[in-house]
């Protein structure tokens, strides 16, 4: 097979080649050469070996014996190749070759398949379409070469290619009809060498991609225009670092050629050291345009243009180029000024608690897009400064950044070594210690004014009655992240401090002092490393309320094995209190409120001590119980208890009767609807009404000393109305009804 070799018929020789295939045109014609007509070949026979002609047909299912395929001819795998589970096309020559593939209609997981690394030098190269289906496995371990010259598919049906993944020709234009990947995590390449590559907004997922032309290639800055283009539209292009690749991920472009970002994202995924997109910005090199970039390793990006979002997840770097809309640092970071002295972004975002290094001279100039405002974000966090220097720090780097919508911009917590601040926006400083060395063009000082928020009491989490020895509970409502409470005793909230947050969030912002007596305390808030503080004070006045009533606990006793369990309860209750039941020592079950009454907590099984802390509502005043409930177990096992009725019940039909026939009670004790009790068997209520519907439950003791028991559900009705009505015009004749 000849490709692109041409020979010299300068020398007026004849040249002719016998049995061989020409790839272009003009290499059929120089060399005298007549390719064989395309062929439409079938698969058939089961496994097999890729150049065994028994295995090629010129019909679905029909006799083998064809020639194995050319580069013009079209393969086809079907329900009639005879593959299935277990079955295998092999390709075991150097290289392969045909023009569609097609793998439709196969099930069962056939293979197509080359042998396994760590050394593959079989290889296939497709000169048309490539169509796997769900039904069959790609195993091939060696590469595939898309070589089309003209428009062609590529749909993978989920099969991931288990080596690189080349683009190989100059007139070839593929699309894809799903995600296109190699194996994941991905050890392999994606190298788009020479065509058109369209993803159509499906996904690509790469160990590394390579974008680069050998035709005409003079070296870096030659300006050679790529026959590669690229267009992404709104696919997410996930590339792995391999380690066949120094165990880097990168998307990279060395020489100038057409790429349409689109609306797309790339994502180097992988963790590794050196993770980077090349975007060029070479002298005589093209910008590239990117959408958005995520690099979650440390890396970053190469020249190019981002006109959507940037953003680093671990240590990052930008060096000088084109202008990038959003750039988000969630890690450390540096800027430096390869490919040119600094670049224009519209949004910068830096991270709590990280560093940030400038190339000396370099130059962020904040500008804004699309008439909206640009933002210099650096937000840190009390013990998590942000740092920006020069890596020189006698030689400044600079941020610029113009005034358009008459506001400035306030920072927290950033340290500045060697920076300078230029352009007309006011930029505020307000960290102690924020002007390390060598910084100009900063407000060293809080916003104006300063934004610490108005005190107030978040009243559904606070709380502000007790009685000794309570614990009060005081929250503010409203505080931002970086802000906290101080409290004092001290009206005016300058001396006498009781109580210093410290640190934002919910740790500063929970005072609780015990409660000794009446006393009121004032809290001011306080921002920025403790320079901004509220101008206005709150009061909080405690008060001191009595603790709940004490009652009696009851019940307790043995539990043998199967029992229900055995009742615990308080002799008596009150309302506006909350009960809570605790074994050991720690709580069980729900609390119950306070009635007036007396308070059942139900049928308990757990050995252990039994008590009850009453808490005041809305208070912080509690009072335990007198007494304990102690529940012991017992290996015996419980009495069964059968309780039933002969209920349902019309009013007037006949007593209620109720029985226990479990057959192994002593004595019984019946509880009711209504306050009923009765220490019967099987005891009989005459007349009964719906009032005493409901659950009646019966206890009692076997002989072994166990205890157990039983409910049933009762229900009494209403008669049914049976009056009968006829209207004045009705006749009833003689001997009817």
């Amino acid at each position: 097979m000849l490709d692109n070799v041409l020979p010299d018929l300068t020398t007026g020789a004849t040249y002719s080649a016998g049995n061989s295939f020409g790839i272009q045109p003009q290499v059929t014609a120089d060399w005298n050469m007549t390719n064989p007509a395309p062929r439409n070949l079938f698969w058939v026979g089961g496994s097999g070996i890729w150049h065994d002609s028994n295995h090629w047909s010129l019909a679905s299912g029909g006799t083998g014996g064809e020639c194995p395929p050319t580069p013009e001819d079209n393969v086809r795998f079907d329900a009639a190749s005879g593959l299935g589970a277990g079955s295998v096309v092999d390709v075991t020559q150097r290289w392969a070759f045909c023009k569609d593939m097609d793998w439709t209609g196969v099930t069962g997981g056939a293979k197509f398949y080359t042998v396994l690394p760590p050394y593959t030098p079989n290889q296939i190269a497709v000169f048309g379409s490539l169509t796997f289906s769900s039904g069959m496995e790609n195993d091939f371990a060696g590469s595939f070469w898309m070589r089309a010259n003209g428009a062609a598919t590529i749909k993978s049906a989920g099969q991931p290619f288990k080596n690189v993944f080349n683009f190989w020709s100059a007139d070839g234009h593929w699309t894809l009809l799903d995600d296109l990947s190699t194996q994941v995590p991905s050890l392999y390449q994606i190298r788009h060498y020479y065509g058109e590559l369209t993803t159509n907004n499906f996904n690509v997922t790469a160990g590394g991609w390579n974008w680069t032309s050998y035709d005409g290639f003079t070296g870096y800055g030659s300006g050679v225009s790529a026959s590669a283009k690229l267009n992404l539209g709104s696919s997410k292009l996930k590339i792995w670092a391999s380690p066949l690749y120094n165990s880097l991920a990168f998307f990279d472009y060395y020489v100038a050629g057409n790429f349409d970002a689109g609306t797309s994202e790339i994502i180097l995924e992988a963790t590794g050291p050196v993770d980077y997109v090349g975007g060029g910005g070479y002298p005589g090199y093209v910008q590239h345009v990117f959408h958005d970039i995520t690099i979650k390793g440390t890396g970053g990006l190469y020249g190019g243009q981002v006109d959507g979002k940037l953003l680093l997840k671990n240590t990052g770097f930008v060096s000088a180029g084109g202008p990038i809309k959003t750039l988000e640092f969630e890690g450390d970071g540096s800027f430096m000024q390869y490919y040119g002295p600094g670049r224009d972004v519209n949004s910068v975002k830096f991270a709590p608690g990280k560093r940030y290094t400038f190339n000396p001279g370099f130059i962020l100039n904040l500008v804004p897009h699309l008439g909206v405002e640009d933002q210099f974000i650096a937000q840190g966090l009390p013990g998590q400064y942000i740092e920006m220097k020069s890596s020189d720090p006698s030689v400044p780097a600079i941020i610029h950044k113009d005034d358009y919508d008459g506001t400035s911009t306030c920072t927290k917590y950033l340290f500045l070594t060697g920076m300078t601040h230029t352009g007309t926006e006011d930029i505020y400083v307000p960290t102690p210690g924020g002007d390390v060395f060598n910084n100009a063009g900063w407000q060293f000082f809080p916003c104006n004014p300063c934004p610490a928020t108005v005190p107030v009491l978040d009243v559904a989490a606070s709380i502000t009655t007790g009685c000794p020895p309570g614990t009060a509970k005081l929250v503010l409502a409203g505080l931002k992240p970086d802000e906290w409470a101080n409290w004092y005793t001290d009206p005016a909230a300058t001396t006498d401090l009781v109580y210093s947050g410290g640190t934002p969030g919910p740790a500063g912002n929970m005072f609780m002092p015990t409660i000794t007596g009446p006393v009121t305390y004032y809290a001011r808030v306080y921002s920025d490393g403790g320079l901004c503080e509220s101008t206005v004070v709150l009061s909080v006045d405690i008060t001191i309320t009595n603790p709940p009533a004490v009652f009696n606990m009851t019940g307790g006793g043995l539990v043998c094995a199967g029992s229900n369990g055995t009742p615990v309860g308080l002799d008596g209750s009150v309302a506006g209190v909350t009960y809570q039941l605790q074994l050991d020592g720690s709580d069980t079950g729900s609390p119950l409120a306070g009635t007036g009454a007396a308070l059942d907590f139900g049928l308990q099984t757990a050995p252990g001590t039994y008590t009850v802390v009453a808490t005041t509502d809305g208070t912080a005043c509690s009072a335990v119980m007198t007494g304990s409930a102690v529940v012991t177990g017992s290996v015996l096992v419980a009495p069964t208890v059968a309780a039933g009725s002969n209920s349902p019940l019309c009013i007037t039909s006949s007593a209620l009767e109720l029985f226990e026939s479990g057959g192994e009670l002593i004595n019984w004790s019946w509880t009711g609807p209504g306050g009923y009790t009765s220490n019967d068997q099987n005891p009989v209520i005459p007349n009964p009404t719906p009032a005493i519907s409901g659950l009646y439950t019966v206890a009692g003791i076997a002989a072994n000393g166990c205890f157990n028991t039983g409910s049933v559900q009762v229900g009494i009705y209403p008669q049914p109305d049976a009056t009968i009505t006829t209207s004045a015009a009705a006749q009833v004749c003689p001997g009817t009804t």
